[in-house]
Parts: C-alpha cells; structure tokens; sequence
C-alpha cells in the first residue's frame, strides 16, 4: 500500500505484529515484526467485516481483534489472520473519538453507554463492563458500571456562518482527559495541575498521583504559530480574543498506560518536541524518573508499550504519518 492518509488507531498482537487503521481509506493494515506488509483488513463499506466509521479497536483475551462502528452500530470482530468472524450490536447515540473502552487484563469489555440520572435531570455516561464470556445469541453480559468523571472543558471559540456554528479549542487551554488503564480502572486529569486521579467503581478517588512542575509560559513564538493554525477561522471571520488564550501552558498534555501499569506522562512543554521527555510512573504513583523518546509521538492513538517494546505514531518532516517500533529498557534508562 501507499503512505498512510491517517493512522486513527494502532495494536499490537501476540506475535509481535502491528495493525493499524488508516482513516482515509478505511481498512486496517497489517504488518510483521520488521514493518513488511502483511495484508488489509476490511475495508469501506457497511456489510459485514466493512467500515462506516472506526472509533477504537481492541484485542479480547481469545485472540480476536474487536473493531468498534458506531456507524453501523456494531463491534465488528476478526481473528488474527484477519478473517471476519462475527458481530456484535451496540446502542447508537454519543460517540467518543477516540475510543476510551476495549478489554482489561481480566478479559472483561469495556463500553460507554447513556443511561438516565439517578435526580431525572437527563442523561449521563457510565461506562458498562462486560463479562469476559458472551451469552447465546451474542449478545453482551453487563456485569456492572464505572463513573465516568465529570471533567469540565473550556468553553471553544465560536463562528456562526450561514446559520451554524463552527468552533476551535482556545490554544494552550487545558484539556481534562481520562483513560482506562490495563486493569479496568478510570484515571483523569484536569491537565492544570499535574496530578492524576484514579477512581474506583463508585467514582470515589483511590489514589492521587502528584508532582511539582514548573510553570511555562507561552511564547511569542508559539503564540504565533497558534495563532497561524487558526487562519481558516479568522478568514471565514471569526475572532479570536487574545484575553482568553492562557499566558502559561497547563501541566499536562496527556497520558497513557504500559502493559505492566505502568503511568507514562506526556508535559505541554514536550507536546511538540522531536525528542520529548515523558515522565514515568509505576502503577501505585512512585515515580520512577524521566524518559527521553528519541523521536516525536502522538498520543492519539496513545503508544503501546509490550514485552519491552514501544510502538507509537510519529510524523515526518511533511506531517505524514508513520508507524515506529523501538526497544525500551524495563527501567527508566531510556531507549536502546
């Protein structure tokens, strides 16, 4: 196949092979262990094995890559040679980009869901976990749900054109986030302070992890390369005003999970480094040290880190999108 159009999600199976999906072209693509092509999974469409429109993929303790449609409604499931198997219904309504479900190391499933609020006042979402075993029918066991933490965004900028509103996040705001880790539990940030939380079913925090940071202030230069990427809303005359835009980054920019628990931390300084430093936590929030990647990462689709390995997204100096596979030492010595 040609260059990717637009890796939206990435996994790694037992054999140490990469699939990832491209966007643009709707299809998963397989690789070996040394980036040779293997073969396309799927394809555009909304038959059975096609896609519509992919938010999140994961592998189930079986050996089956569950793909999640919310276009047509359905998990769609393929096994590891990429043959489709089944699929599973899901209810339509909200959409989370990227996926914030898929299986804990327990093999139990993890879904969001709406569900009425316990005062009336409309809805809520809970995230539903799933038992590992499907009953007859296919259909999913819900076993019992987790709060989903109710994290306030700041409010976009907005342009009203011809009757619709288009909108823009507010640069270097803070951006709340939350994550399933490896064992089924929800952590968050408010991404201002550097602190992560982890919640237990009830949303009651477990544990908070929190450590000192400097505050950076925003630059000339980087003001004015925000202010550049926002060209196609003040064309189309939107206006921006600067008295919103934060003078300081927020802490944090994002976070993800290694196989074994462990806390990878990306800061808003490193967000667009060529080589970012990450700071890395174990499970139980004892902080092991900073990590230097010696290439620039996304965390959408957050790196995988398996078996010693990283995997993560990069992007070359045209901003097209590549795939990288590194050795990482256990312990926080870095990159080999």
């Amino acid at each position: 196949p040609g260059a990717f159009g637009a890796v939206s999600f990435l996994e790694v199976d037992s054999l140490g092979r990469v699939w990832v999906f491209d966007d643009y072209a709707r299809e998963i693509r397989v690789f070996d262990q040394d980036g040779r092509f293997l073969k396309t999974v799927g394809g555009p469409g909304e038959g059975p094995g096609e896609f519509t429109m992919v938010i999140g993929m994961s592998w189930s303790p079986h050996g089956d890559l569950w793909v999640l449609d919310p276009g047509t409604m359905r998990f769609n499931v393929f096994d590891s040679a990429g043959m489709y198997r089944t699929s599973h219904r899901i209810d339509g309504g909200s959409i989370i980009i990227p996926w914030p479900g898929g299986f804990d190391r327990l093999g139990r499933l993890h879904h969001y869901a709406r569900r009425s609020r316990e005062d009336g006042e409309g809805f809520e979402l809970v995230m539903v976990r799933y038992q590992p075993v499907l009953s007859a029918g296919g259909a999913l066991v819900p076993s019992d749900t987790l709060g989903i933490p109710d994290l306030e965004h700041p409010d976009p900028i907005e342009l009203q054109v011809d009757r619709r509103y288009r909108s823009t996040p507010v640069p270097f705001a803070p951006s709340p986030t939350w994550h399933l880790s490896p064992d089924g539990e929800i952590w968050f940030t408010e991404a201002d302070a550097y602190a992560l939380v982890r919640l237990n079913a009830q949303g009651d925090t477990l544990l908070l992890v929190a450590k000192e940071s400097d505050s950076t202030l925003v630059t000339q230069e980087e003001m004015d390369e925000a202010m550049a990427e926002l060209a196609w809303f003040t064309d189309a005359g939107g206006r921006i005003d600067p008295g919103r835009i934060p003078k300081h980054k927020p802490a944090l920019r994002d976070f993800f999970f290694g196989d074994n628990g462990r806390i990878w931390v990306l800061p808003s300084e490193e967000e667009k480094s060529p080589r970012p430093v990450l700071d890395l936590f174990e499970a139980d929030g004892r902080y092991l040290g900073k990590v230097e990647v010696p290439f620039p990462i996304r965390t959408n689709p957050a790196p995988i880190i398996r078996d010693g390995l990283f995997y993560a997204v990069s992007t070359d100096e045209f901003d097209l999108p590549y795939v990288v596979r590194a050795r990482f030492s256990p312990d926080p010595e870095g990159f080999e």
